[in-house]
């Protein structure tokens, strides 16, 4: 028997974004790219260097797509794009977001990239026709900047991800069983094992109020408002 010396460290508190806070937070986001990016974020959990170097031809006009479901699977693979751990995934657009992430890259994309006249196979470009640099560490500053005209005292990019991670499990444990739901998320999310995604079912029951019956179409009402 020996003495166990390792100190006990507090879970750690995870921020989800409510829905007051995700209209206020969605309205002060004036910039088409910077909007679609957060929306990206907000329906698929992605990470930041994930958006950062979303490849364009992974975007399809729904409308071909063979299937009329409300959800387009979209394989991730890290040789297209920055993944981490480099494990490749799948993710679920909604239909919604496929049909403006299209509209996007045929019209206000088209435009950026003139400005650089360069082409590039990343979806988003900065103002100046450029993809963002470093995995995107200038979304950061975007996020904060959204967040501080929102009168959110805290956020960062991954606060996204975990309002993703647990509006869809609140939403999926209502038709669902929750190990089906938890399963679900972690292969969304690309966790290694199913204990790091159970984390967000411990704040749940402490944020009932925030939490909505149809995430996802919110998300679309707030983007049109």
């Amino acid at each position: 028997m020996v003495a166990d010396v390792m100190l006990k460290t507090p879970r750690s508190i995870i921020k989800v974004l409510n829905k007051d806070q995700l209209k206020s937070f969605m309205k002060s986001i004036s910039n088409i790219t910077h909007k679609l990016i957060v929306r990206l974020a907000l329906t698929t959990g992605m990470r930041r260097e994930e958006l950062a170097t979303f490849p364009l031809k992974y975007v399809i006009d729904p409308t071909f797509y063979s299937s009329y479901r409300s959800f387009i699977r979209v394989d991730l693979k890290p040789q297209d794009m920055a993944i981490k751990g480099e494990h490749p995934r799948s993710i679920d657009i909604p239909r919604s977001v496929m049909e403006d992430l299209w509209q996007y890259s045929l019209n206000y994309r088209y435009q950026l990239e003139k400005k650089s006249g360069e082409s590039h196979p990343t979806l988003f470009l900065t103002e100046y026709g450029k993809p963002y640099a470093n995995q995107g560490a200038a979304l950061l500053g975007i996020v904060k900047k959204a967040a501080r005209s929102a009168g959110i005292n805290y956020m960062n990019v991954h606060m996204l991800r975990h309002t993703y991670a647990t509006h869809t499990l609140y939403a999926m444990k209502k038709t669902s069983e929750v190990s089906l739901a938890l399963l679900y998320v972690r292969d969304r999310l690309g966790h290694a094992s199913v204990t790091t995604t159970e984390k967000y079912l411990h704040c749940l029951s402490d944020a009932e109020d925030i939490l909505m019956n149809d995430y996802q179409k919110e998300i679309d009402y707030i983007s049109m408002e």
